[in-house]
């Protein structure tokens, strides 16, 4: 009985110190790991909660501009250019722009 409880007790021991060897958890890179930069995240919630709205309330103006240039526009043909340039534009960077937006910080 005593040779037994020793070779249980044994194996209970190397199966310790073999489990207590290995990770359960591995790092891994997550494709997130470069967004630890705070002047990032900044310009992130900046861009966010500042920007795209008052872009959206420009793009919203500029359709207003937009009908009060007509009388100048149509006369030249310019009216496409004149909408590109009052309405298509600023919903472009307002709406079309990937939200984590790299370029705008260089």
């Amino acid at each position: 009985m005593r040779r037994l409880e020793k070779a249980v007790l044994m194996m209970l021991i190397a199966s310790l110190v073999i489990a207590g060897g290995q990770t359960s958890v591995w790092a891994q890179v997550t494709p997130y790991a470069d967004q630890t930069n705070p002047v990032q995240d900044l310009y992130n919630i900046f861009d966010l909660f500042l920007i795209r709205p008052a872009v959206t309330v420009a793009g919203v103006c500029g359709a207003g501009l937009l009908v009060l240039s007509l009388p100048f526009t149509l006369p030249t043909n310019s009216v496409d250019k004149a909408a590109d340039l009052f309405v298509v534009a600023p919903f472009k960077y307002a709406f079309a722009r990937e939200f984590p937006d790299t370029e705008g910080m260089k």
